[in-house]
């Protein structure tokens, strides 16, 4: 996991998954908290970056 950019493809693969559980249960709010080692990852950045790619 040191390697560089293996925490954005992590990022990429857990996303669309956190996403699918929030569709599921659209009445209950889903909280995560991931890190890759010891860096915490943001999953909302994930959020703001597709959101601007549909611009």
């Amino acid at each position: 996991m040191e390697e560089e950019g293996v925490s954005e493809n992590f990022k990429d693969i857990v996303y669309p998954y956190v996403k699918g559980l929030a569709k599921a249960k659209p009445d209950l709010e889903v909280y995560s908290c991931l890190y890759v080692g010891c860096e915490k990852i943001s999953l909302n950045d994930a959020e703001n970056e597709k959101e601007e790619e549909k611009k």
